[in-house]
């Protein structure tokens, strides 16, 4: 059945690049942002499918590979819900569908038949009611919470351009929220069983909270009063609506940084990061006092995936948790007062046979005067020789932690084509807790192309050389990417940037375009600064080399522009030598591929693409 599922995507891959067909579809942006000349289109449509002839081969084989690798996943069932405490129920069905043209940025939501908006982003029923979230299609934000039927404003911030407004229910059931975040602010509102709304806390600069329900409090994962902005776990009452009723838990503890909350009736779940190594922890806390009742450390390569549970109230006490390493296929195990977690101090011993650590070796290595932090996938016989491609895989922006999770995809690269993986940990993530991550923000973005040039630079003098080294980012880890081969082309041989921010100093110079005054903190108004680090203004003259680049994007993203990454694409190419620079676009997904079949087929072209480039 493996192979058969690889057949189908290698079928697929032949299929899709057999016509040379111009796009169909508009986005609602405006020309000069996302419109590319149809004939350039062809003429990439054209490249990309002789790319998939000349390549076909090698990326069967590496879906293959993939299939024979993709675990079957044991999943332990989650507890059923107890008589009478199944939470809020959707009164009628709610049918969602995507708009053509928008990317996925907003949907249709209908109910009954009934078109409740064409411009939905999230939803949630509280009293009978359905509450939902509206995109401004312009800014591509959701900016106001309506309520149906009765079509009654509930929560308006759409004066307030750098937040995102969004509707759902506490877990419990007994609450609506109204959450109004930007990247550094937070405001929620909650809605009570009798229909009045409180603002939880007003607006204040610098401060983030996020908010459940268990018990008897209102609970909020916060930086508030964190000198290095780490959050923290905070409670308050639900019958007390006073910020000085606010108070930091007992279980707080200097140099750990919460990164998830899961509540429950009989207790919380806090899934947390150790900023000075980046190790993760798992904590029971006592839903009455606040306290912690018992913690379950990982080791250093193994991670924890928070996984929602719709259940507040269970018969047993114990809910399944995600652990995964890049050696480790995704596996449950139970935890809870109820639970059969293992005793040890890790869980990696317990689980130690159900990984590939007899065929492959994960390992996390610290680089530079600040220890940048560098988790190493590769084969067991390899050796620090030199003689090995490497594939950098980075991201580095909105403190998103750069997980490296068990991937069959990149499984295979590493068997069949012995490829040392390494994922680089640059500032501008979160790995290191919340400073990390401000260490690479707005002006200090230097730091986080920096960083990846030092992860690169250390690779060449133990694993590899410039000509056996791949790069790989997406989005805002394109921009460093493509920043640092601007500056450093002489380190890579090939590079991949998929759906990358390329224009940033044009971007973050037009607050008309969709999404630039919520992205001022991320990348600031520093026009000097940005001209410095802009990709596209900082291409090289034709006489330099570049690496072979493999560039994808989507004619109808909203968060980049595709005329911008076209444009990068030109500038790259047009020099002497010409590097090989493929330019895959489509007109089917947004900013975000939603097809687990087609994003098999693109990783698969773009491993096919590496291997070529560094043994060709």
């Amino acid at each position: 059945m493996q192979v058969d599922f690889a057949y189908d995507l290698t079928l697929r891959i032949a299929a899709q690049h057999k016509v040379i067909a111009s796009p169909q579809r508009k986005s609602t942006r405006s020309q000069s942002i996302n419109e590319v000349p149809k004939a350039l289109l062809r003429a990439e449509k054209q490249r990309m499918g002789n790319f998939v002839a000349a390549t076909q081969d090698l990326a069967e084989n590496l879906l293959r590979a993939r299939a024979a690798l993709e675990p079957d996943f044991d999943h332990v069932p989650i507890a059923e819900p107890a008589p009478g405490r199944q939470g809020p129920r959707d009164p009628y069905e709610v049918e969602v569908d995507q708009p053509d043209g928008v990317g996925a940025e907003w949907a249709r939501l209908k109910v009954a038949d009934h078109v409740v908006s064409d411009q939905a982003h999230s939803y949630a029923w509280f009293r009978d009611k359905l509450y939902f979230s509206e995109v401004i299609r312009d800014q591509v934000r959701p900016a106001r919470v309506v309520e149906w039927p009765s079509t009654r404003v509930v929560v308006d911030d759409t004066a307030n351009e750098d937040c995102f407004v969004d509707a759902s229910t506490c877990k419990s059931g007994q609450f609506l929220l109204v959450s109004s975040n930007s990247k550094s602010e937070s405001q929620v509102h909650v809605m009570h069983n009798n229909g009045t709304l409180e603002c939880i806390r007003p607006r204040e600069a610098g401060v983030q909270y996020f908010c459940e329900h268990a018990g008897d409090y209102f609970w909020f994962v916060s930086n508030l009063e964190d000198p290095q902005k780490n959050y923290r776990l905070w409670r308050r009452p639900t019958q007390q609506p006073d910020d000085s009723s606010w108070e930091l838990c007992s279980c707080n503890e200097n140099g750990w940084h919460l990164e998830e909350l899961d509540v429950f009736d009989w207790g919380l779940l806090l899934f947390e990061r150790n900023i000075r190594d980046g190790t993760q922890r798992l904590r029971l806390v006592d839903v009455q006092t606040g306290a912690a009742t018992a913690s379950f450390p990982l080791a250093e390569d193994v991670h924890m995936i928070p996984m929602a549970q719709d259940a507040y109230a269970t018969r047993q006490r114990a809910v399944p948790v995600h652990v995964t390493s890049p050696v480790l296929p995704l596996r449950t195990f139970t935890l809870g007062p109820d639970g059969d977690t293992p005793s040890s101090t890790t869980l990696t011993a317990d689980l130690a046979n159900e990984d590939m650590s007899s065929r492959l070796v994960s390992e996390q290595v610290s680089v530079g005067p600040l220890g940048v932090p560098v988790t190493l996938l590769r084969r067991h016989d390899a050796r620090a020789d030199g003689t090995h491609p490497v594939l950098v895989k980075s991201y580095g922006a909105y403190g998103t932690n750069l997980m490296p999770q068990y991937d069959p995809a990149v499984a295979a690269l590493v068997e069949e084509h012995g490829f040392v993986v390494a994922y680089a940990h640059i500032r501008g993530g979160a790995e290191r807790g919340r400073s990390w991550y401000l260490a690479g923000r707005g002006t200090q973005k230097r730091n986080s192309i920096d960083d990846l040039r030092e992860v690169v630079r250390h690779l060449q003098q133990d694993w590899t050389t410039p000509e056996l080294t791949c790069a790989s980012a997406t989005s805002a880890g394109g921009t460093v990417l493509a920043a640092l081969v601007n500056e450093s082309p002489e380190l890579f041989a090939a590079v991949a940037l998929n759906v990358p921010f390329l224009d940033v100093l044009d971007a973050m110079s037009d607050p008309t375009r969709s999404l630039t005054v919520p992205e001022y903190q991320e990348w600031s108004q520093d026009t000097a600064f940005l001209t410095s680090i802009d990709p596209l203004t900082n291409v090289r003259d034709r006489n330099v080399a570049y690496p072979d680049m493999y560039i994808s994007c989507s004619l109808v993203d909203m968060r980049i522009s595709a005329a911008a990454v076209a444009l990068y694409a030109q500038r790259v190419r047009d020099r002497t030598p010409a590097p090989e620079v493929i330019f895959n676009w489509t007109e089917t997904s947004g900013h975000v591929q939603h097809d687990d079949n087609q994003d098999a087929i693109d990783e698969a072209l773009e491993h096919s693409f590496f291997v070529r480039a560094v043994f060709s």
